[in-house]
Formats: structure tokens, C-alpha cells, sequence
């Protein structure tokens, strides 16, 4: 199957449906960030309110070490399981088939592969980091302008992101 270049999605919803993911795999440590905030506020003994002095009890500790621990893990293996994994299967994360969008090759049209995914995440971020982030808005903002709808990275990697029927 041949991409249909007149099916570009809208800047918008491109922009959504990565903040969906975002909320999608970052939830959890979220609140293991929530559960590490409320402890150490309970446990400030401080009366001076321009200083923080938090006395924490061993119980205390292990809640905020577990909440971090086990929010940040449960974020990652989403991250994972919906960049990599869903994607690379299907061509759309949990943001984009909510929009009715997906991520396919270029040339056939077919779902983009997860070690695509996986290419596209490592190489915005080893680019980005070594333009000390210019790379990563220049990314970000290159379907703006570009005919096809592409990001840099989509340019490299043959792939584009596309309008699809939802289901």
C-alpha cells in the first residue's frame, strides 16, 4: 500500500497525541512523585516557613523509596511497552490511535517497525544532546513547513505520520 501524501495530520493533533502518550507511560511516577511530596511535607518540622527541615523515620524513607522506585519503573515499562512494543506492531501509540494517526514506512506504507521506534527516539536525543537541544526543536518543529508533514528524524528513517480510519 502506497502513502497517501494528502493525508498529513494537522500540527495539532500530531502535538496531542504525543502529549497523551506523555500522560499515558508518565502517570505513575507522577504519583510516586505526589506520594514522595506528601511524605516529606508531613514530616516538616520546621516553624520557620523559609526553611525545611525534614526529620524523616525509616518508614518514611521506605515509602518515599518505594513510591519513587516502583512510579518510575511502571513509567518506563509503559514508555516501552507503547513506543516500542504497540508501535512497532501496529504504527500507533495509545496518543496516536486515539486521534486516528499512525506512524508507517514510506515506501509501502506498512507500520513502522519497533526498532524504527526505537531509532527515532535515540536519534532525536543523541542529536539533541549534542546540539544541546537545537536539534530536538528543529525536529519537533519541521512538519510545520515541510510539504510532507515529516520530522527531520522521519526524513532520515523513511517513515511519516498519517491520518488512518479509527476503530
Amino acid at each position: 500500500m502506497a502513502v497517501d501524501w494528502s493525508n498529513k495530520p494537522s500540527y495539532f493533533k500530531r502535538f496531542l497525541a504525543s502529549f497523551l502518550d506523555s500522560l499515558f507511560s508518565g502517570w505513575p511516577a507522577l504519583v510516586g512523585l505526589i506520594i514522595t511530596l506528601t511524605v516529606v511535607a508531613a514530616n516538616d518540622v520546621s516553624t520557620d516557613p523559609n526553611v525545611i527541615d525534614v526529620q524523616l523515620s525509616g518508614g518514611a524513607t521506605l515509602a518515599i523509596v518505594l513510591s519513587l522506585f516502583i512510579g518510575c519503573t511502571l513509567s518506563f515499562v509503559l514508555f516501552v511497552w507503547n513506543q516500542f512494543i504497540r508501535q512497532g506492531r501496529t504504527g500507533q501509540t495509545v496518543g496516536k490511535k486515539s486521534l486516528g494517526l499512525a506512524l508507517v514506512n514510506t515506501s509501502d506504507g506498512t507500520p513502522c517497525s519497533g526498532w524504527r521506534s526505537l531509532a527515532r527516539i535515540v536519534i532525536v536525543s543523541a542529536i539533541g544532546s549534542a546540539t544541546l537541544g537545537i536539534f530536538r526543536l528543529v525536529d519537533a518543529l519541521w512538519p510545520l513547513w515541510d510539504a510532507r508533514g515529516q520530522r527531520v528524524v522521519d526524513k532520515m528513517l523513511d517513515t511519516v505520520v498519517v491520518r488512518v480510519a479509527q476503530q
